[in-house]
C-alpha cells in the first residue's frame, strides 16, 4: 500500500500495486484419503509451517497450533466443512518472509481460486484489516481500494505517474505485527477531517509530475497520518540528514519505508547499514496490464 496506511480502515481512499515477488500454492497427491498434508515453505524452500490435518478438520501434527488452527478454519470454510483428501498441499514464497509483502493475502486468494470462493468474503470472515492486499493479490494491478461499510469494499484499476519510478524502497529489518496495530488504532479517537485529507492525498497521488511534487507529497502523507496514529515520523530520529523524500509503509516502524532520493541519499543510507534498497520497478509492478491481458 503506497497511500492510506491506517486511515483506509475509516473509509479513506488508498492506493496499492502488485510486488513482483509472489506466493504458489501446489497440490501433491498423497496415499492417504483421510487426511491433508499442508506445508508452507520460505523462497529457498525451508518448511517454515507444517500441518497434517483430517478431512474433518482435526489437526493430527502441526508446529505452530495457532497457524494451524487458522489455516484448519479457512479449509473448513472454504470447502463448506468438507476438506479435500489425499493431498499435500505446498505454498511456496518467492521474496523473504520476513519482507512482509502480504503473504496471508496471497494465501487468501490462492485458497479462493482453489475452492471456487469469493476471496474477500473468506478473508473478511477470518482476518483483520482492510482487505486491500487481497484486492491487489486478486487484481495484480494497481489499484484504488476504499472500504464502504463493514466487511464491504469497492476498488478500481488505476494507473501511477511514471515519477514513482526515481523512487526506492528500503527495507527496515524491522517487523510490526498488523494486526496488533489495527487493533491499536480502533481503540484511538475517529478524526474524519483526516481521514477525508488521506483520501485526497490518494487521488493526488495519481497526477503528480515531478520530484519536488512527490516530495511534499511524501512529507504531507507523513504528517497527516502521524497526526491520525498519534505516533512521530521515524524520520528524522532516524534518518536526519536524508534530503528527499520519505514515507513509511504499512504500520509504522516495521518493513519497508518509501524514499524519493536526491543528492546522496542512497549513499547515505547504506552508510548507516541499510544494504537493502530497492528501485521502485524491482520491486513492484509500474504498469499495469493491457485490457487484452497482455
Amino acid at each position: 500500500m503506497l497511500s492510506g496506511e491506517y486511515a483506509v480502515l475509516d473509509g479513506a481512499k488508498a492506493i496499492s500495486c502488485p510486488s513482483h515477488q509472489g506466493q504458489f500454492l501446489e497440490l501433491h497427491k498423497t496415499q492417504n484419503p483421510s487426511t491433508i498434508e499442508w506445508q508452507a515453505l520460505t523462497e529457498d524452500a525451508y518448511c517454515w509451517l507444517n500441518i497434517v490435518l483430517t478431512t474433518n478438520g482435526e489437526i493430527l501434527e502441526t508446529n505452530d497450533l495457532a497457524k494451524a488452527e487458522l489455516i484448519r478454519a479457512l479449509l473448513l470454510d472454504a470447502f463448506n466443512q468438507n476438506i479435500p483428501g489425499g493431498l499435500r498441499v505446498e505454498c511456496r514464497l518467492d521474496f523473504k518472509r520476513e519482507w512482509g509483502l502480504g503473504s496471508s493475502s496471497t494465501l487468501i486468494a490462492l485458497l479462493a481460486a482453489w475452492a471456487k470462493k469469493d476471496a474477500m468474503e473468506l478473508f473478511f470472515q477470518h482476518l483483520t484489516g482492510s482487505g486491500y492486499d487481497v484486492a491487489t493479490a486478486l487484481e495484480k494491478q494497481t489499484i484504488c481500494y476504499q472500504l464502504i461499510a463493514p466487511n464491504q469494499a469497492k476498488w478500481e484499476v488505476v494507473q501511477l505517474p511514471s515519477i514513482v519510478k526515481k523512487t526506492h524502497f528500503l527495507y527496515l529489518g524491522e517487523k510490526q505485527i498488523s494486526s496488533t496495530e489495527v487493533l491499536r488504532y480502533d481503540r484511538l479517537e475517529k478524526q474524519p477531517a483526516l481521514v477525508n485529507t488521506i483520501t485526497q492525498l490518494s487521488d493526488a497521488l495519481l497526477s503528480i509530475q515531478s520530484d519536488v511534487e512527490l516530495i511534499d507529497w511524501m512529507a504531507e502523507h507523513e504528517r497527516i497520518t502521524g497526526l491520525l496514529i498519534q505516533q512521530e515520523s521515524h524520520r528524522n530520529r532516524r534518518f536526519p540528514k536524508l534530503q528527499g523524500g520519505f514515507k513509511s509503509l504499512g504500520a509504522w516502524g516495521g518493513d519497508f519505508v518509501w524514499i524519493m532520493p536526491l543528492a546522496n541519499d542512497l549513499e547515505y543510507l547504506k552508510g548507516l547499514g541499510y544494504t537493502e534498497i530497492f528501485p521502485f520497478e524491482q520491486m513492484l509492478s509500474f504498469k499495469n496490464k493491457a485490457p487484452n491481458g497482455d
